[in-house]
């Protein structure tokens, strides 16, 4: 595999990390400062713009996220990318208890810049989406994941 298919395989993942333990910073370490976010809203937002609303937003409605893609396609030519990603997220509510999941694509332009391959540009499509209540949890004894950094992927090795 080749530095810019690392690079940016480990971007859209830390942004996965980042969405879903609300860590600002792996978040915004897959994005160059001056990249811009298609499909969040009604217009384009900035890295800083949909940092805020992704931190605030996802905290305030939800329990628990999980952003998983696949099916990655990543085309360089030069110092730049078109990379394509299948994109599945579950988000979890309590009140209502329901699941609120989406599933699309990520249509992504990377640059590369004094050596690190980021995201200039992202666009999130939807193929569907659903909402589903959800009853009793499952047995058992489960210790819960954390979205900050009390979450033992932080802890160290």
């Amino acid at each position: 595999m080749s530095e810019a298919h690392e690079q940016i395989n480990t971007a859209l993942t830390a942004y996965c990390r980042g969405v879903d333990r609300l860590d600002a910073d792996s978040l915004r370490s897959a994005f160059h400062d001056d990249a811009a976010l298609e499909g969040y809203g009604p217009s384009d937002r900035t890295v800083d713009e949909f940092i805020e609303m992704a931190m605030t937003g996802l905290a305030r409605a939800y329990t628990a996220t999980q952003h998983r893609i696949s099916n990655i396609t990543i085309e360089v030519t030069d110092d730049k990318a078109r990379v394509e990603s299948y994109v599945m997220a579950d988000h979890f509510a309590t009140e209502p208890r329901r699941i609120d999941t989406f599933k699309g694509r990520y249509v992504d332009d990377f640059a590369c810049r004094e050596g690190q391959w980021r995201m200039v540009r992202r666009r999130l499509l939807r193929d569907w989406s659903e909402v589903t209540e959800i009853g009793d949890e499952m047995a058992g004894v489960y210790a819960d994941s954390q979205r900050d950094r009390q979450d033992p992927i932080y802890s160290g090795l």
